[in-house]
């Protein structure tokens, strides 16, 4: 009896062990996999970029706690730019997708066309993205304002001179023309403009010079000597 009893002690010792150390692999593994993740995270606490390009933002905000998926800093792709451009709701009929646009810089001009335009209208304005022909363009810099002209019509063959305060924006106007040593006004008619040119229907001949400055107080006068 003794001896069932002790076999009966050792089978219960045996089967308890056999938990215990089944609850230490589980154990075991639970740390493992803490340790997985916790390597995890001190790899992904050193910033490594995924692709080549420059740093335009970094958060500033030292010892500040950072939440999983904050941003800690913004990387420029150099390689390859787009325009996110704006432009009164008054246009937005005139508008449309793959409509030619051109990108002044300096005295630099980058040719490019309409992507998207967003649906929505914020405070009047309607945005758009334009797709640049010449994506990397030694001149484009990350976030950098330049001027962007949407051609909503072109024509060629046409008379034209350069833009200036006397157009008003009317079709019909006045401007003063040079004649014999006089500034002579005539009634002239526009057409398409932009910022560096009027298209002249008639009233003006090619050749003749306009100017294009402000004339605006001789309102009154149909003459005007020009004295050197």
């Amino acid at each position: 009896m003794e001896k069932q009893q002790l076999e009966n002690e050792i089978k219960n010792k045996q089967q308890t062990m056999k938990i215990e150390i089944r609850e230490a692999e589980l154990a075991l593994a639970i740390q493992k996999s803490d340790l997985i993740a916790l390597k995890r995270k001190l790899d992904l606490a050193n910033v490594i970029a995924t692709r080549e390009g420059v740093v335009t933002w970094v958060n500033k905000n030292i010892g500040a706690s950072i939440k999983e998926g904050e941003s800690l800093a913004r990387i420029a792709n150099l390689s390859s730019y787009k325009i996110a451009g704006s432009i009164s709701e008054n246009m937005l009929d005139q508008l449309h997708n793959s409509m030619p646009v051109i990108i002044r810089i300096n005295d630099t001009q980058l040719r490019g066309s309409i992507a998207s335009i967003s649906p929505a209208v914020n405070n009047s304005i309607v945005s758009f993205e334009i797709q640049l022909e010449e994506k990397n363009n030694k001149l484009l810099r990350p976030n950098m304002k330049v001027d962007v002209f949407v051609i909503t019509e072109t024509r060629s063959k046409v008379l034209r001179v350069s833009n200036g305060p006397a157009f008003k924006g009317s079709n019909e106007q006045e401007v003063f023309v040079l004649s014999n040593g006089k500034a002579v006004r005539r009634n002239v008619k526009t057409g398409l403009s932009n910022f560096d040119y009027v298209e002249i229907i008639n009233g003006i001949k090619a050749g003749e010079t306009v100017i294009t400055s402000d004339m605006s107080k001789y309102a009154y006068s149909k003459e005007i000597s020009i004295t050197k």
